[in-house]
């Protein structure tokens, strides 16, 4: 029997077209894989870019707490150090409004309050001595008994009453009595760069759903004494002046564009240690 004609050319052909067939989709695979990984690179890129931001706006959140318990905001302009005495006033920094306060009404600190301290339950301001801080503290029970938080200032009745001030459930109850930058010291969200955790930063009420950029902070005051001490060493650099024997602890939030993009900074703030008194 004769071979049968051109049986040995079909093979090659088959297998060139099997060849191709797995080259085209090994391509489609590559190809698609490349688009993937594109995608993750700038889906991490903008993750990390929301955190950057979110992270500058909680540190800027956390330094106007700090001015509005100095009562004073930074001379930028002294270049041998921003909270040098400023030859304006003669005070340290400058201070935060340079008009006129309402009829009836003076300014303590960054604060607007009653022309008679402790007249009204309408204010709260940062204490600057023993009968302040009873003032305050009467109003914090008066009108937020549950939390003595108001208008970003709180008075608890211990370090560890509020120690998870930045965690659920407690964050949401004590929200609405946090501060949003800038409504004391006068600073603008211009200079966070439109920042949107500050520059989109609204008034809520109630804390805003995951993903909508906001930024608070609350001021927690302590007497310091045998009872209540700044959680740390009796360095000097850390007890307050007799005087004004108060410490802080300050709770900076800020959430970013981004679902769980959230940055929390807390500190422990004492403005006049004894170690700088002459």
């Amino acid at each position: 029997m004769s071979p049968r004609p051109h049986s040995h050319a079909r093979a090659p052909r088959g297998i060139a077209l099997i060849t191709v067939l797995v080259i085209v989709a090994l391509g489609v695979v590559a190809v698609l894989g490349a688009f993937r990984l594109a995608s993750l690179a700038e889906a991490s890129t903008g993750n990390v870019s929301d955190y950057s931001r979110t992270f500058a706006a909680a540190e800027a959140v956390l330094r106007d707490a700090e001015h509005d318990i100095r009562g004073r905001l930074p001379d930028l302009t002294n270049a041998g150090g921003i909270w040098a005495p400023n030859a304006i006033d003669g005070g340290l920094g400058l201070p935060c409004r340079n008009t006129a306060p309402p009829a009836g009404q003076v300014f303590i600190g960054c604060r607007v309050v009653d022309d008679v301290p402790g007249s009204s339950q309408d204010f709260q301001w940062i204490p600057r001595n023993v009968q302040d801080y009873t003032d305050n503290f009467l109003a914090a029970m008066s009108l937020a008994a549950t939390t003595r938080c108001r208008q970003g200032i709180c008075l608890p009745e211990s370090m560890a009453a509020l120690a998870n001030l930045h965690r659920p459930p407690l964050l949401g109850q004590v929200f609405s009595a946090g501060t949003s930058y800038g409504r004391f010291t006068g600073a603008t969200a211009a200079t966070a760069s439109g920042n949107p955790s500050l520059s989109e930063n609204r008034d809520d009420t109630t804390l805003p759903a995951d993903g909508q950029p906001w930024s608070r902070y609350w001021i927690e005051v302590f007497r310091y004494g045998s009872s209540i001490s700044n959680g740390a060493s009796p360095a000097a650099d850390l007890v307050p002046d007799p005087s004004a024997p108060f410490v802080y602890r300050i709770t900076a939030i800020a959430q970013g564009r981004k679902p769980g993009s959230r940055v929390v900074l807390r500190e422990i703030f004492v403005p006049n240690p004894v170690s700088q008194n002459p």
